[in-house]
């Protein structure tokens, strides 16, 4: 949908708060329901007289509807663009304070859904096997809102530019637990004992997708969470048709984890209770209603045998921090269009691996394979591709087309390279700064009033820091398409020696017509003395030169860009450092994986050669790898490029005459080392170099 055609900006009046009652009856398939609209006049159109305005709706039927005054309306219905137009006898006037009050009954749609194959969306239910009297009569019943589904359970402006309070009412059946995103404020059973009416207590301002409910036939485990930064003991809960107590190490995370996300944030948990909501079928598989997180069974409700894997047990914990991120950044703190969808996941899967990570869950998750080779690596050779368009290009197609579902709006790429500019970023203005910038923005209420654009942020925490470079970056790595490329060559004259930078949009292959745009870059630059350099941080312009020499660039692979080393001395110092044992591992893991990329892609006669000289130096005797056992990964990584096609019987003569043959002068080198320094300690990566080496023998 285009900007134009936003209901919150063409209506004359918008809502500012519905109450709703919803009336469930689970062998039913229609649900019965009546709202009370406040509406206010909209600032946007500058209209006084209110003639007709609309809202989303969809599967939904009004039997009645007009203002508490008694003005009689007209009812339109456009499926097609799945809206309800309200046409007023009388026009109505409306000035700035006044508030209107519009009542609307109507019924909905009960979708049921069977396998995984059902989508769930607006009032979904689901029957399930009574497990004590073997029949199927048990149901749950429950709402999925996102990405536009909440015009399918009350008529609304269902857009997440629209933030407003809510308030909700169901009656349903009195052996049904009941629960919403707030707690309840009351729960009555009817004479008869067979029905009951539940209140919930007001919302906090949120936007529509992330409303629900679910009723049914719930085991309930209870247990609380001691927020200090509140002074509270907050009521948190799971919910289960079944075996609710497989669920309990979800409690156990989120008693850890919501305090540490309170002090991060510097700000309270917005709700007086967290649920979490297990469902036998979601198509999102999750989804972080606001205080009622919902979630497909079969990922949280795990045995304590299945929880004996460490590997299980941090994907529950990474699935659990991130909607419990989701409260903060998301819910609280709210983006205007889907077209940040990426924005809004990326935040939470950053945040929720910074704290695991920091609190001893997730040991060395930002330097591990997992995040640099199948997580930025990955992305890094798609955005080197000419036909990848940046994220905002990426995002704002997809948000004005008409989703059906939340993956149609989700983009993989977007995502995890919006995860690495955070990471990124982060780094390079330090966690502490960054946290506490990022606390103070949480404080300020503007940022929960009122929807925003990821921009606005870091706008916001450019301020705080007084630094316009934090927007400039973000701007730079969102706006921009492609990934950057900084050369560096170190020159030596006398006793001065000067390094200098140089920096373009990598791609796979050559366009001289292409817009080269420079980049703000995090230079992450370790010195010889192993110190990170304090003088250059960011770099903004095409070229920088340092008037002293440096080892690497992007230090433990933490920005995201490559780094073409392009002169003799580079490696040279590379070198020197590998035999004092002062590289890390990390950054030799990188160069080679750059270099990978280069001799693939338009190589330069350096590459060839710093190849070479690396491997050489670590197959050589002046270099132990039982002493040094942290060096065999990269060992393998470099060998990994010798299999490239493009290297197969190739020689190259150095400048001072050496000729570079890689079977006679690498190959059968490490090989002879190995054999005769194996050592069970570094078995398992000698046997991987071994294996290399024996296929590219063989080849």
């Amino acid at each position: 949908m285009s900007r134009s055609e936003l209901l919150h900006l063409l209506c004359p009046i918008v809502p500012i708060h519905y109450d709703i009652q919803l009336e469930i009856d689970p062998v039913k398939v229609n649900f019965k329901g009546k709202e009370t609209i406040t509406l206010k006049k909209n600032g946007n159109t500058g209209t006084e007289v209110v003639e007709r305005f609309s809202l989303h709706c969809k599967d939904v039927v009004i039997l009645s509807a007009g203002f508490r005054e008694g003005k009689r309306v007209l009812v339109e219905y456009d499926k097609v663009r799945e809206m309800v137009t309200f046409i007023l006898e009388e026009p109505v006037s409306v000035r700035e304070s006044e508030l209107l009050y519009f009542e609307i009954q109507y019924v909905g749609k009960i979708g049921t859904v069977r396998t995984r194959q059902d989508t769930t969306r607006g009032v979904f239910k689901t029957n399930f096997m009574n497990q004590d009297t073997g029949l199927s009569d048990n149901f749950i019943i429950a709402t999925h809102c996102q990405p536009s589904f909440a015009r399918c359970v009350f008529p609304c402006v269902d857009e997440p530019s629209v933030k407003t309070t809510f308030q909700l009412v169901v009656r349903t059946l009195s052996k049904f637990k009941v629960i919403s995103n707030t707690g309840q404020a009351s729960s009555v059973v009817d004479e008869n004992g067979l029905q009951k009416t539940v209140s919930f207590k007001v919302t906090p301002l949120m936007s529509t997708s992330v409303f629900g409910f679910a009723i049914g036939d719930f085991e309930h485990s209870a247990s609380v969470a001691v927020l200090p930064r509140s002074s509270r003991k907050l009521p948190i809960g799971i919910y289960s048709p079944m075996n609710v107590n497989d669920g309990s190490y979800c409690l156990d995370i989120v008693q850890k984890y919501l305090p540490l996300l309170e002090d991060y944030t510097n700000t309270d948990y917005p709700l007086d209770k967290l649920d979490f909501i297990l469902l036998p079928f979601l198509t999102d598989m999750a989804m972080e209603n606001f205080g009622m997180i919902c979630v497909q069974m079969d990922h949280l409700l795990l045995p304590a045998s299945l929880l004996a894997d460490s590997s299980t047990r941090m994907q529950v914990e990474q699935l659990v921090v991130h909607e419990l991120v989701h409260q903060w950044m998301g819910n609280y703190v709210s983006f205007e269009s889907w077209e940040f969808l990426w924005f809004n996941e990326a935040f939470a899967t950053w945040c929720a691996c910074s704290l695991l990570e920091a609190n001893g869950d997730l040991t060395g998750y930002w330097i591990s394979d997992e995040y640099l080779v199948n997580q930025v690596e990955k992305v890094m050779r798609v955005d080197a591709e000419i036909g990848t368009p940046s994220i905002a290009k990426i995002s704002k197609e997809a948000s004005v087309k008409k989703p059906s579902q939340t993956h149609d709006l989700f983009d993989p790429h977007s995502y995890m390279k919006g995860i690495a500019i955070l990471r990124s970023l982060e780094v390079c203005i330090g966690e502490k700064l960054f946290k506490s910038a990022l606390g103070t923005l949480f404080q300020d209420q503007r940022f929960h009033k009122k929807c925003v654009k990821p921009i606005d942020i870091f706008v916001g925490m450019g301020t705080v820091l007084k630094s316009e470079n934090v927007a400039h970056f973000f701007t730079s790595l969102t706006q921009t398409p492609g990934l950057p490329v900084v050369s560096v060559q170190v020159t030596r004259k006398d006793d001065e020696v000067v390094t200098h930078l140089v920096q373009h949009r990598l791609l796979t292959s050559k366009h001289s017509d292409l817009e080269d745009v420079p980049y703000h870059i995090p230079l992450f630059i370790q010195l010889p003395d192993g110190q990170l350099d304090k003088k250059h941080v960011l770099m903004t312009d095409r070229t920088a030169t340092l008037d002293y020499p440096i080892v690497v660039c992007n230090h433990l692979s933490q920005g995201y860009y490559r780094v073409s080393y392009e002169s003799s001395e580079c490696y040279e110092e590379l070198i020197r450092q590998i035999a004092a044992g002062k590289l890390s591992p990390i950054n030799l893991l990188k160069i080679f994986r750059d270099l990978s990329f280069f001799i693939d892609n338009h190589a330069k006669e350096i590459h060839f050669v710093g190849l070479f000289l690396l491997l050489k130096h670590l197959g050589s005797n002046e270099m132990d790898l039982i002493k040094n056992p942290e060096y065999w990964p990269a060992l393998g990584e470099g060998l990994h490029i010798l299999q490239s096609v493009k290297l197969k019987g190739l020689k190259y003569t150095t400048v001072d005459g050496e000729i570079l043959d890689y079977r006679a002068n690498v190959l059968k080198t490490l090989a002879n080392k190995i054999n005769r320094t194996r050592s069970k300690a570094c078995e398992p990566h000698q046997s991987q170099v071994l294996s290399i080496l024996q296929q590219l023998k063989k080849a």
